[in-house]
Protein backbone atom coordinates (compact mmCIF):
# COMPACT_ATOMS: atom_id res chain seq x y z
CA UNK A 1 0.00 0.00 0.00
CA UNK A 2 2.82 2.41 0.89
CA UNK A 3 4.53 1.69 -2.44
CA UNK A 4 1.25 2.32 -4.27
CA UNK A 5 0.73 5.65 -2.52
CA UNK A 6 4.34 6.67 -3.17
CA UNK A 7 3.90 5.90 -6.86
CA UNK A 8 0.61 7.82 -6.97
CA UNK A 9 2.13 10.91 -5.37
CA UNK A 10 5.22 10.72 -7.57
CA UNK A 11 3.09 10.57 -10.73
CA UNK A 12 1.78 14.05 -9.84
CA UNK A 13 4.82 15.50 -8.09
CA UNK A 14 7.58 14.67 -10.58
CA UNK A 15 6.03 16.08 -13.80
CA UNK A 16 4.91 19.22 -11.96
CA UNK A 17 8.35 19.72 -10.44
CA UNK A 18 10.13 19.09 -13.74
CA UNK A 19 7.87 21.49 -15.64
CA UNK A 20 8.21 24.17 -12.95
CA UNK A 21 11.99 24.46 -13.29
CA UNK A 22 11.77 26.43 -16.55
CA UNK A 23 9.14 28.78 -15.12
CA UNK A 24 11.48 29.85 -12.35
CA UNK A 25 14.16 30.99 -14.83
CA UNK A 26 14.63 34.46 -16.29
CA UNK A 27 16.04 33.19 -19.61
CA UNK A 28 15.75 29.85 -21.47
CA UNK A 29 19.53 29.64 -21.83
CA UNK A 30 19.78 29.14 -18.05
CA UNK A 31 18.07 25.74 -18.29
CA UNK A 32 21.21 23.60 -18.50
CA UNK A 33 22.76 25.30 -15.46
CA UNK A 34 19.50 25.11 -13.50
CA UNK A 35 19.06 21.39 -14.13
CA UNK A 36 22.71 20.79 -13.26
CA UNK A 37 22.33 22.60 -9.93
CA UNK A 38 19.12 20.69 -9.23
CA UNK A 39 20.89 17.41 -9.97
CA UNK A 40 23.85 18.43 -7.80
CA UNK A 41 21.62 18.97 -4.78
CA UNK A 42 19.77 15.73 -5.47
CA UNK A 43 22.95 13.69 -5.80
CA UNK A 44 24.55 15.35 -2.78
CA UNK A 45 21.61 14.03 -0.78
CA UNK A 46 22.12 10.65 -2.45
CA UNK A 47 25.77 10.70 -1.38
CA UNK A 48 25.22 11.74 2.24
CA UNK A 49 21.86 10.05 2.90
CA UNK A 50 22.55 6.37 2.09
CA UNK A 51 26.07 6.49 3.49
CA UNK A 52 24.64 7.84 6.77
CA UNK A 53 21.65 5.47 6.67
CA UNK A 54 23.85 2.39 6.39
CA UNK A 55 25.32 3.20 9.81
CA UNK A 56 22.10 4.68 11.23
CA UNK A 57 20.19 1.43 10.64
CA UNK A 58 22.67 -0.37 12.85
CA UNK A 59 22.49 2.34 15.52
CA UNK A 60 18.76 3.16 15.79
CA UNK A 61 16.98 0.61 13.60
CA UNK A 62 14.95 0.80 10.39
CA UNK A 63 11.77 2.10 12.03
CA UNK A 64 13.44 5.25 13.34
CA UNK A 65 15.12 5.82 9.96
CA UNK A 66 11.73 5.72 8.20
CA UNK A 67 10.30 8.11 10.80
CA UNK A 68 13.13 10.62 10.34
CA UNK A 69 12.76 10.39 6.58
CA UNK A 70 9.07 11.22 6.86
CA UNK A 71 9.70 14.19 9.17
CA UNK A 72 12.24 15.56 6.68
CA UNK A 73 9.42 16.10 4.15
CA UNK A 74 8.11 18.95 6.33
CA UNK A 75 11.10 21.02 5.18
CA UNK A 76 10.27 20.19 1.56
CA UNK A 77 6.65 21.26 2.00
CA UNK A 78 7.72 24.54 3.60
CA UNK A 79 10.14 25.26 0.74
CA UNK A 80 7.45 24.62 -1.88
CA UNK A 81 5.14 27.15 -0.23
CA UNK A 82 7.83 29.83 -0.64
CA UNK A 83 8.44 29.33 -4.37
CA UNK A 84 7.41 31.98 -6.89
CA UNK A 85 6.60 30.41 -10.26
CA UNK A 86 5.78 32.51 -13.31
CA UNK A 87 2.43 31.91 -14.96
CA UNK A 88 2.38 30.98 -18.65
CA UNK A 89 -0.44 32.13 -20.93
CA UNK A 90 -1.90 29.01 -22.50
CA UNK A 91 -5.19 27.53 -23.63
CA UNK A 92 -6.34 24.83 -21.28
CA UNK A 93 -7.49 21.53 -22.85
CA UNK A 94 -11.20 20.72 -22.84
CA UNK A 95 -10.67 17.73 -20.57
CA UNK A 96 -7.92 15.71 -18.97
CA UNK A 97 -8.22 13.00 -21.63
CA UNK A 98 -8.10 15.58 -24.44
CA UNK A 99 -4.98 17.14 -22.92
CA UNK A 100 -3.29 13.77 -22.59
CA UNK A 101 -4.10 12.84 -26.18
CA UNK A 102 -2.84 16.21 -27.42
CA UNK A 103 0.45 15.78 -25.55
CA UNK A 104 0.83 12.22 -26.86
CA UNK A 105 0.17 13.28 -30.46
CA UNK A 106 2.68 16.12 -30.10
CA UNK A 107 5.33 13.73 -28.78
CA UNK A 108 4.74 11.04 -31.41
CA UNK A 109 4.80 13.62 -34.20
CA UNK A 110 8.14 15.10 -33.08
CA UNK A 111 10.78 12.61 -34.24
CA UNK A 112 13.66 13.77 -32.05
CA UNK A 113 11.47 14.08 -28.94
CA UNK A 114 9.88 10.67 -29.46
CA UNK A 115 13.23 8.93 -29.86
CA UNK A 116 14.73 10.69 -26.84
CA UNK A 117 11.83 9.71 -24.58
CA UNK A 118 11.95 6.09 -25.77
CA UNK A 119 15.74 5.98 -25.39
CA UNK A 120 15.59 7.54 -21.92
CA UNK A 121 12.95 4.96 -20.94
CA UNK A 122 15.31 2.16 -22.03
CA UNK A 123 18.12 3.84 -20.10
CA UNK A 124 16.09 4.07 -16.89
CA UNK A 125 14.92 0.46 -17.34
CA UNK A 126 18.59 -0.53 -17.28
CA UNK A 127 19.53 1.99 -14.53
CA UNK A 128 17.08 1.20 -11.76
CA UNK A 129 18.16 -2.42 -11.10
CA UNK A 130 21.52 -1.40 -9.63
CA UNK A 131 19.74 -0.33 -6.42
CA UNK A 132 18.05 -3.74 -6.24
CA UNK A 133 21.32 -5.59 -6.81
CA UNK A 134 23.45 -3.70 -4.27
CA UNK A 135 21.86 -5.27 -1.14
CA UNK A 136 22.03 -8.67 -2.85
CA UNK A 137 25.77 -8.31 -3.50
CA UNK A 138 26.50 -6.88 -0.05
CA UNK A 139 24.70 -9.74 1.68
CA UNK A 140 25.30 -12.78 -0.57
CA UNK A 141 28.53 -12.04 -2.44
CA UNK A 142 30.53 -10.05 0.12
CA UNK A 143 28.88 -11.65 3.18
CA UNK A 144 28.74 -8.23 4.83
CA UNK A 145 26.34 -5.96 6.70
CA UNK A 146 24.61 -2.61 6.18
CA UNK A 147 27.87 -0.68 6.50
CA UNK A 148 29.20 -2.19 3.24
CA UNK A 149 25.92 -1.38 1.56
CA UNK A 150 26.35 2.18 2.81
CA UNK A 151 29.79 2.36 1.18
CA UNK A 152 28.34 1.02 -2.08
CA UNK A 153 25.52 3.57 -2.11
CA UNK A 154 27.89 6.34 -1.11
CA UNK A 155 30.18 5.43 -4.03
CA UNK A 156 27.27 5.78 -6.44
CA UNK A 157 26.48 9.17 -4.94
CA UNK A 158 30.13 10.24 -5.18
CA UNK A 159 30.21 9.35 -8.87
CA UNK A 160 26.98 11.24 -9.38
CA UNK A 161 28.44 14.36 -7.75
CA UNK A 162 31.53 14.16 -9.97
CA UNK A 163 29.18 13.71 -12.91
CA UNK A 164 27.13 16.82 -12.28
CA UNK A 165 30.30 18.87 -11.73
CA UNK A 166 31.50 17.62 -15.10
CA UNK A 167 28.07 18.35 -16.55
CA UNK A 168 28.49 21.98 -15.52
CA UNK A 169 31.38 22.33 -17.98
CA UNK A 170 30.63 24.57 -20.94
CA UNK A 171 29.14 22.25 -23.58
CA UNK A 172 26.59 23.59 -26.11
CA UNK A 173 23.10 22.10 -25.99
CA UNK A 174 23.70 20.92 -29.55
CA UNK A 175 26.38 18.51 -28.22
CA UNK A 176 24.50 17.09 -25.24
CA UNK A 177 23.11 14.15 -27.20
CA UNK A 178 26.72 13.04 -27.86
CA UNK A 179 27.49 13.28 -24.14
CA UNK A 180 24.36 11.24 -23.39
CA UNK A 181 25.68 8.38 -25.53
CA UNK A 182 28.98 8.21 -23.64
CA UNK A 183 27.16 8.51 -20.31
CA UNK A 184 25.00 5.48 -21.07
CA UNK A 185 28.11 3.53 -22.06
CA UNK A 186 29.94 4.51 -18.87
CA UNK A 187 26.99 3.41 -16.76
CA UNK A 188 27.03 0.04 -18.49
CA UNK A 189 30.78 -0.33 -18.00
CA UNK A 190 30.45 0.52 -14.30
CA UNK A 191 27.65 -1.99 -13.70
CA UNK A 192 29.48 -4.69 -15.65
CA UNK A 193 32.67 -4.08 -13.65
CA UNK A 194 30.78 -4.15 -10.35
CA UNK A 195 29.08 -7.43 -11.27
CA UNK A 196 32.43 -9.11 -11.95
CA UNK A 197 34.30 -7.63 -8.97
CA UNK A 198 34.91 -9.57 -5.77
CA UNK A 199 36.80 -6.76 -4.02
CA UNK A 200 35.01 -4.08 -2.01
CA UNK A 201 37.50 -1.44 -3.16
CA UNK A 202 37.16 -2.32 -6.86
CA UNK A 203 33.39 -2.52 -6.48
CA UNK A 204 33.29 0.99 -5.01
CA UNK A 205 35.41 2.26 -7.91
CA UNK A 206 33.08 0.62 -10.44
CA UNK A 207 30.04 2.07 -8.68
CA UNK A 208 31.61 5.52 -8.84
CA UNK A 209 31.82 5.14 -12.63
CA UNK A 210 28.23 3.88 -12.61
CA UNK A 211 27.04 6.91 -10.65
CA UNK A 212 28.91 9.26 -12.99
CA UNK A 213 27.28 7.79 -16.08
CA UNK A 214 23.83 7.63 -14.52
CA UNK A 215 23.81 11.27 -13.35
CA UNK A 216 25.24 12.78 -16.54
CA UNK A 217 22.97 10.65 -18.70
CA UNK A 218 19.78 11.58 -16.85
CA UNK A 219 20.69 15.29 -16.85
CA UNK A 220 21.47 15.19 -20.59
CA UNK A 221 18.14 13.57 -21.46
CA UNK A 222 16.20 15.89 -19.15
CA UNK A 223 17.91 19.04 -20.42
CA UNK A 224 17.50 18.18 -24.09
CA UNK A 225 13.84 17.28 -23.74
CA UNK A 226 13.08 20.41 -21.71
CA UNK A 227 14.97 22.55 -24.25
CA UNK A 228 13.03 21.54 -27.35
CA UNK A 229 9.42 21.26 -26.14
CA UNK A 230 6.88 24.08 -26.24
CA UNK A 231 5.81 25.70 -22.96
CA UNK A 232 2.12 24.83 -23.37
CA UNK A 233 3.02 21.12 -23.81
CA UNK A 234 5.72 20.97 -21.14
CA UNK A 235 3.71 19.42 -18.32
CA UNK A 236 2.18 16.73 -20.54
CA UNK A 237 5.46 15.81 -22.20
CA UNK A 238 7.24 15.63 -18.85
CA UNK A 239 4.46 13.33 -17.65
CA UNK A 240 5.37 10.94 -20.46
CA UNK A 241 9.04 11.33 -19.56
CA UNK A 242 8.19 10.48 -15.95
CA UNK A 243 6.32 7.35 -17.08
CA UNK A 244 9.46 6.36 -18.95
CA UNK A 245 11.65 6.85 -15.88
CA UNK A 246 9.68 6.28 -12.68
CA UNK A 247 7.18 3.96 -14.39
CA UNK A 248 9.48 1.79 -16.50
CA UNK A 249 12.44 1.81 -14.10
CA UNK A 250 10.83 -0.39 -11.41
CA UNK A 251 10.02 -2.98 -14.10
CA UNK A 252 13.76 -3.22 -14.65
CA UNK A 253 14.27 -3.73 -10.92
CA UNK A 254 11.64 -6.49 -10.91
CA UNK A 255 13.30 -8.18 -13.87
CA UNK A 256 16.73 -7.92 -12.24
CA UNK A 257 15.41 -9.42 -9.00
CA UNK A 258 13.87 -12.37 -10.83
CA UNK A 259 17.07 -12.99 -12.79
CA UNK A 260 19.14 -12.75 -9.60
CA UNK A 261 16.96 -15.34 -7.85
CA UNK A 262 17.18 -17.76 -10.78
CA UNK A 263 20.67 -17.24 -12.20
CA UNK A 264 22.46 -15.23 -9.50
CA UNK A 265 23.32 -11.58 -8.98
CA UNK A 266 26.41 -11.64 -11.20
CA UNK A 267 24.42 -12.84 -14.22
CA UNK A 268 21.67 -10.29 -13.59
CA UNK A 269 24.13 -7.42 -13.25
CA UNK A 270 25.97 -8.46 -16.41
CA UNK A 271 22.74 -8.58 -18.41
CA UNK A 272 21.83 -5.01 -17.46
CA UNK A 273 25.39 -3.69 -17.67
CA UNK A 274 25.98 -5.14 -21.13
CA UNK A 275 22.49 -4.03 -22.10
CA UNK A 276 23.44 -0.42 -21.34
CA UNK A 277 26.63 -0.77 -23.40
CA UNK A 278 24.65 -2.11 -26.36
CA UNK A 279 22.12 0.72 -25.91
CA UNK A 280 24.98 3.24 -26.21
CA UNK A 281 26.18 1.51 -29.39
CA UNK A 282 22.64 1.58 -30.78
CA UNK A 283 22.30 5.29 -29.94
CA UNK A 284 25.57 6.01 -31.74
CA UNK A 285 24.50 4.11 -34.85
CA UNK A 286 21.09 5.85 -34.96
CA UNK A 287 22.48 9.30 -34.17
CA UNK A 288 21.80 10.82 -37.59
CA UNK A 289 18.08 10.00 -37.37
CA UNK A 290 17.46 12.54 -34.61
CA UNK A 291 20.37 14.94 -34.97
CA UNK A 292 18.93 17.06 -37.80
CA UNK A 293 15.49 17.35 -36.16
CA UNK A 294 17.04 18.16 -32.78
CA UNK A 295 19.41 20.81 -34.11
CA UNK A 296 16.64 22.40 -36.18
CA UNK A 297 14.43 22.83 -33.11
CA UNK A 298 17.30 24.24 -31.03
CA UNK A 299 18.05 26.69 -33.84
CA UNK A 300 14.39 27.78 -33.96
CA UNK A 301 14.43 28.50 -30.23
CA UNK A 302 17.79 30.30 -30.39
CA UNK A 303 19.48 27.68 -28.20
CA UNK A 304 21.81 26.05 -30.71
CA UNK A 305 25.04 27.41 -29.24
CA UNK A 306 23.81 27.93 -25.67
CA UNK A 307 25.92 26.27 -22.97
Amino acid sequence: FLSFMLGLVSSIDLPARQASVVRMLDRPDQLNSALTINSTVFNLARLVGPAFAGFAIQAVGETMCFFLNGVAYLAVIFSLTRLEIKKVDMTLPKSGWHGFREGLEYTLGFKALKRMILTSAAFFFLCYPYATLLPFFARNVFQSDASTLGFFLGSVGLGAIIGVIYQASLVPLSKLHIRAIYSVGLFGAGLTGFSLSRSVELSCAALTVLGFGMSTGSVCFNTLIQSIIEDDKRGRVMSLYTVGSVGVGPLGSLTAGILADIFGGTFSGLIFGLGAIFLAIYMRRRLKLIESSLLMKLREKGLLDVV
